[in-house]
């Protein structure tokens, strides 16, 4: 008990000005809700095709809230794999990945496609085996995806696997792509 009164004692001596703890909230929302805002704006830019004012609101974004910037990255790497700059791409999904580590299959899976389309076959299958590895949710994907760089390759038995499998998930793309070919699955 005695501490109990020590502890009320000194908070006493320095109240806390509940007007100062109200801005400080009300700091904090606004933060969040501009980040919001600028991720928002940003991803509506990239759906339209304006990838550079995309790309400028997820950086203002990122600027309003650094701590909470995983999906930003992701999304200015899928942006970044649009407009060709690839290496910007893999270095955006790289910080994704470092900031989002538990949530990231999607991700390997989109650093899969940029490896492919800059001719890099080892880092893409790496990538989509990791994405296929981290979630069932994305191997559908990750597999299919996988089968149209192994065509990509010149790998087509490998690629009629990878096919067979993101069918057998329920990928439609796939499921078109064996039957075009007449293959069964």
């Amino acid at each position: 008990m005695k501490k109990f009164f020590t502890f009320w004692k000194k908070r006493q001596a320095h109240p806390v000005d509940s007007t100062s703890v109200s801005a400080a909230v009300r700091d904090v929302a606004d933060t969040v809700a501009n980040a919001t805002a600028y991720e928002n704006r940003g991803i509506d830019c990239a759906e339209s095709g304006a990838y550079t004012e995309a790309i400028r609101y997820f950086r203002k974004s990122i600027d309003a809230n650094p701590d909470d910037a995983a999906s930003e990255y992701g999304n200015m790497g899928i942006v970044y794999s649009r407009l060709g700059n690839y290496d910007e791409a893999i270095r955006c999904f790289q910080k994704n990945i470092e900031l989002l580590p538990d949530d990231v299959a999607n991700t390997y899976n989109n650093m899969g496609i940029v490896w492919a389309a800059q001719g890099n076959y080892d880092e893409a299958i790496r990538a989509f085996r990791q994405s296929i590895a981290l979630s069932p949710d994305s191997a559908a994907s990750a597999c299919h995806n996988m089968g149209v760089t192994c065509v990509a390759f010149g790998h087509y038995e490998k690629a009629t696997q990878c096919f067979q499998k993101a069918a057998r998930l329920g990928h439609k793309g796939s499921q078109k792509w064996l039957w075009k070919e007449n293959i069964g699955d």
